[in-house]
């Protein structure tokens, strides 16, 4: 990881930043996650649409005990992120915030790129 670091954005839960190397840096609470611009790209897509209200009222109806309903799949088959309402709202806040204009601004660029690359 770079030293020279810009803030894209930040919460009290954590910041979404981007390396001089190219590499945006999201730290949320114990996850530290790096990703090149296509795959910050994909994990907001997928974000975006993950329906917390329907993992919310499944768990729900099977298990009331368990406190982190709503699950993100990774890449590695027994490895996934689990975060409660409140944790994943935070999420979106961190991804999806108003500072995140460098990001909407990436997300632009990279729906056109890839509108000429498929």
């Amino acid at each position: 990881m770079c030293n020279k670091i810009k803030i894209i954005n930040q919460t009290n839960v954590g910041t979404l930043s981007r390396c001089v190397c190219g590499l945006y840096v999201l730290q949320f609470n114990n996850v530290f996650l790096e990703f090149d611009k296509y795959e910050l790209l994909s994990f907001k897509k997928y974000i975006s649409f993950v329906n917390s209200e329907y993992w919310d009222s499944q768990i729900d109806s099977c298990n009331s005990t368990v406190s982190r309903k709503i699950p993100i799949v990774t890449r590695q088959k027994n490895l996934f992120l689990i975060f409660n309402k409140s944790e994943f709202n935070a999420l979106k806040d961190l991804l999806f915030g108003e500072d995140c204009i460098e990001l909407d601004d990436l997300t632009c660029k990279l729906s056109k790129d890839y509108l000429f690359l498929n």
